[in-house]
């Protein structure tokens, strides 16, 4: 069941961005999420997600620690760095 708050529950605002490495992995974080009626948009790399930052919100981040290139940790400062402080679970 879906709490709200006033009249628009949380899950419809919820724009969640995974950043996994492994397609699978990838596939399974946005399946899972995806069914709880969250919108979800996936990145192979924090790269990639920087590099749609003008196009995207970031209501929602789960990365990856270690990825290759840009790392979990790294890409949280990197946000912060542009002002985008949302949530975050790094697996």
């Amino acid at each position: 069941m879906v709490q709200t708050f006033g009249e628009i529950a949380p899950a419809a605002l919820l724009s969640l961005c995974v950043v996994e490495d492994d397609a699978d992995e990838r596939l399974s974080l946005a399946t899972l999420f995806g069914g709880l009626g969250v919108k979800v948009r996936t990145y192979e790399s924090a790269e990639d997600l920087l590099a749609s930052l003008d196009q995207i919100t970031v209501s929602m981040l789960v990365s990856e620690l270690s990825l290759p290139g840009i790392s979990g940790i790294e890409l949280l400062r990197r946000l912060r760095e542009r002002g985008v402080r949302p949530p975050a679970i790094l697996l």
